[in-house]
């Protein structure tokens, strides 16, 4: 992957997109989006849980239709986040979690300093709570 493709994935996304007004899914809405998957999130495949929410494929900020077929299952956790990236943008995430993930195993200086980031943005995140 090109450095130039890197940085372009994570840039801003334009937001210039006035996206259509969100609506509540009815009980019977939910159950058919909860089917798609079998009540697993389609994020992480993990089950979804009580508190489930309804994803949109295509982000509602990117111009994604509140449509049935826009919809997936997903857990809280994994709803927030993945926010309203693209499937590039996604993917990109996971390839460096991957990477991150192998330089903790092995103890790299990268790693540590990994670790301590994620321990001081968990810290922040639970003091905005």
């Amino acid at each position: 992957m090109r450095v130039r493709t890197i940085r372009r994935l994570c840039a801003r996304p334009d937001r210039s997109l006035v996206p259509d007004q969100r609506v509540s899914l009815t009980a019977t809405e939910r159950a058919t989006v909860l089917k798609k998957t079998g009540g697993t999130c389609h994020v992480c495949g993990g089950p979804v849980g009580r508190k489930w929410q309804a994803d949109h494929v295509v982000p509602h900020k990117l111009g994604g239709q509140a449509r049935l077929e826009n919809y997936l299952p997903i857990c809280k956790e994994c709803n927030r986040l993945r926010w309203f990236h693209t499937p590039d943008v996604v993917r990109l995430i996971m390839r460096l979690g991957v990477y991150a993930k192998n330089e903790i195993r092995h103890e790299t200086e990268l790693g540590d300093q990994l670790v301590a980031l994620l321990r001081k943005r968990l810290r922040v995140n639970r003091k905005r709570r």
